[in-house]
């Protein structure tokens, strides 16, 4: 198949035309810009462990978490930080069922209800079956983005 009809343009026409093409791909470039820096918002981990939590929470003088520290109010108050994850570290076994309800009540529930941008991650190793036997405090865990012995999963 062949075509030989020519389309007659002037160069006076297709100069402006050329131009407004190029300005309007200029201006979205730049739109689009934008929006990749909007998207470039930062996460951030933040670990604490069984015996060192002031990563994430300030103590009074008997060492009993107060509140948020320095640390997370600043990650915060910064605008580009989109989540600020709590990981935990260490070994969790040494606190038994009845230890549990504590951890939730005076560490991790006070951090996690400070700002919508705190989640957890990570994984709580505690003795198997002891997370079972306060449901409510392990199913809140769970909720906040926590695992709970994940490594007998495996």
């Amino acid at each position: 198949m062949k075509f030989n009809k020519s389309i007659p343009y002037k160069i006076k026409r297709i100069l402006p035309i050329l131009g407004l093409a190029g300005l309007s791909t200029i201006s979205s470039c730049s739109k689009e810009d934008d929006l990749i820096n909007l998207d470039l918002q930062e996460e951030i981990t933040i670990t604490f462990s069984d015996v060192e939590y002031r990563t994430i929470m300030t103590t009074d003088e008997i060492n009993k978490p107060i509140g948020p520290n320095e640390a997370i109010i600043y990650y915060v108050s910064r605008p580009e930080v989109k989540t600020i994850y709590i990981k935990p570290t260490g070994d969790w076994t040494g606190y038994r069922w009845n230890v549990i309800p504590d951890i939730r009540k005076n560490l991790l529930e006070p951090i996690i209800n400070y700002s919508p941008k705190i989640r957890g991650k990570g994984n709580f190793n505690f003795v198997p079956g002891d997370a079972s036997r306060c449901p409510e405090d392990s199913l809140w865990i769970t909720q906040q983005g926590w695992t709970i012995n994940q490594q007998i999963q495996r």
